[in-house]
């Protein structure tokens, strides 16, 4: 059956020198699983990011339990095993860009972790430049290097991106 739940989130932005945002959000949901059991998910994350001149610097991090770190679009997938056991899962990110006139070079590292029913545990370093050509059409290129520790064993993988984004 359905159940009530509690999703919310608080942020904050300031312009000035030095602009930036804070904010941080938080979820509850009772869900039935697979188990035949009724089990509370619940997790939060917090990010902020801060502007120096052409230096911006963002930082994230998350926690939940009774969900996986696996999400779509905001769309939160609930983790327990087959007893009704619930996933702990973990994870960060920090970014670092730097604007040149249209361009704007970046790196960043995120870590993530799941431990409990499926051990997993993820790093991944990616290196972007970002060029707009105009205000609506930026190129993009990015190299990104991941490696996956599970129980089966080490997963690495590599990935060169080429393209463009469109906004409207």
């Amino acid at each position: 059956g359905n159940s009530v739940g509690l999703h919310g989130k608080l942020g904050y932005g300031w312009k000035g020198g030095m602009p930036g945002k804070v904010s941080v959000s938080f979820i509850n949901q009772d869900v039935n699983t697979d188990a035949g059991t009724s089990e509370s998910i619940s997790g939060y994350d917090i990010f902020a990011n801060i502007n120096f001149g052409n230096l911006g610097l963002s930082a994230y991090m998350f926690d939940g339990e009774g969900m996986s770190s696996l999400a779509l679009g905001g769309l939160v997938l609930a983790g327990f095993g087959a007893d009704g056991t619930p996933e702990e899962t973990s994870g960060n990110y920090l970014q670092a860009t730097y604007k040149m006139g249209s361009t704007k070079l970046g790196a960043s590292i995120m870590t993530s972790e799941q431990d409990k029913v499926t051990n997993v545990e993820n790093e991944k370093v990616t290196l972007g430049v970002y060029h707009n050509l105009t205000p609506s059409l930026t190129l993009v290129g990015e190299y990104s290097a991941q490696e996956s520790e599970l129980d089966a064993g080490t997963d690495e993988s590599t990935n060169i991106n080429l393209g463009a984004i469109l906004f409207f």
